[in-house]
């Protein structure tokens, strides 16, 4: 999976926690989700605050993960 510069943004607005959708990654602001392999979850907010990244072999997964800063 490439990552593109639309799914940047969608990653941009998870972090800021509001809604976007890109071209392979939306958000609703609480939930990272993939639009591959039915809406794969990624990363999410847990009710602290903290952030959440949901473990997978998906190799798209991994790097969208990998862009998600250390919290």
């Amino acid at each position: 999976m490439k990552i593109t510069l639309s799914d940047k943004k969608t990653i941009g607005a998870f972090l800021k926690k509001v809604p976007f959708d890109g071209r392979g990654l939306t958000t609703d602001g609480t939930e990272l989700r993939a639009s591959w392999g039915g809406g794969k979850l990624v990363a999410k907010w847990d009710k602290k605050g903290k952030l959440v990244r949901i473990p997978s072999d998906d190799k798209g997964a991994k790097r969208v993960q990998a862009l998600l800063p250390e919290i």
